[in-house]
């Protein structure tokens, strides 16, 4: 079953905050709501929507249906409004179950925890009981504390690296395992250094675009990434802050951990940033010049292609002045 598309507007400006200078109570509320979501079923059915995107191969020209090569969730143009939709997605179910059409998606800034930024990621007081929950135990990953201690699993996916357990029951975390860091300095600026959305080939591997560079397989100084495959580089960003959190933010299933929201909700940020700045920075353009592409690209990642699961287009979620929410405190833009 699809929720539904969200409209335009919201009735009131969320405002999207880091993390860290969220109050005790504050905090505290994001964690009710998300357990209420998961209590009422729709958390679960928003896990299921990511992945049945996740698992749908949107092959291109003669490429084989493959989705490490693209899917419509990701490794493709529609990777960065699928996620600024299902983060609005969840931010108007939140709103509603907390009573609060104003309330907005905290954003976790994982480029302050870079290396060369923060020398332990993992003391983020983020990671802890009063926070979003800590590391998962030693013995099997599973969290033991906070809002989300001992989360049950509905949906999930074969555990990555021929990792022979049994697929999940619980919430996992294995911080700093897979990537000691989410993220490296000056990855960030290299993206904002992008002018065009997308190279010509479309794909994960891209070595023009803002898209490939924020989601983290492609740098300008390091070339093509992964996260799986070690004759690779380690990748960047946004896929660098999934290998830090690891466990259950390695696969399809990855908005199981809450932190998903929080993680796209900073990668939505610095695309957002990289819009207004292209518009301001080219007199008589608007946001729908820098998205690629508008026709003849693969199927659901074209500007007017309806993404699977979503039931919007990329062209719905690209103007940020129409967007509901706004964002307070982010790092100065740099190109």
């Amino acid at each position: 079953m699809l929720l539904a598309a969200l409209p335009a507007l919201a009735s009131a400006l969320a405002v999207r905050k880091d993390w860290a200078t969220l109050s005790q109570a504050e905090k505290d509320t994001f964690g009710r709501g998300m357990n209420l979501l998961k209590e009422n079923g729709t958390y679960d059915k928003i896990v299921l929507q990511h992945t049945t995107a996740f698992k749908s191969p949107t092959p291109w020209k003669q490429e084989p249906e493959d989705i490490i090569i693209r899917n419509q969730e990701s490794k493709g143009p529609a990777f960065m409004p699928f996620h600024r939709e299902i983060v609005m997605l969840v931010e108007r179910e939140m709103q509603g179950v907390l009573g609060d059409d104003s309330w907005g998606m905290p954003y976790w800034n994982y480029v302050n925890d870079a290396e060369g930024n923060n020398p332990d990621p993992k003391s983020n007081p983020m990671w802890g009981p009063d926070g979003i929950g800590s590391d998962g135990r030693p013995e099997d990953g599973v969290v033991v504390d906070g809002p989300f201690a001992f989360w049950p699993i509905k949906y999930t996916e074969p555990r990555p690296f021929n990792d022979p357990r049994p697929e999940e029951i619980f919430l996992e975390r294995t911080l700093g395992q897979v990537a000691e860091f989410p993220s490296f300095k000056g990855d960030l600026e290299s993206a904002w250094n992008q002018t065009a959305y997308d190279g010509d080939e479309l794909d994960a591997f891209s070595s023009v675009g803002v898209r490939n560079h924020l989601a983290g397989s492609y740098s300008s100084s390091r070339g093509a990434l992964s996260l799986f495959n070690p004759s690779l580089p380690l990748c960047s960003l946004h896929c660098q802050a999934h290998g830090f959190v690891g466990a259950s933010m390695l696969i399809g299933t990855s908005p199981n951990d809450p932190v998903f929201f929080l993680l796209h909700s900073f990668t939505d940020a610095t695309w957002y940033q990289w819009q207004e700045a292209m518009v301001e920075a080219n007199p008589g353009t608007d946001y729908f010049d820098y998205y690629t592409p508008f026709e003849g690209g693969p199927t659901g990642h074209n500007i007017d292609d309806v993404m699977l699961e979503l039931l919007v287009t990329p062209r719905s979620v690209l103007d940020t002045r129409d967007l509901p929410y706004v964002y307070e405190g982010l790092p100065a833009f740099e190109m």
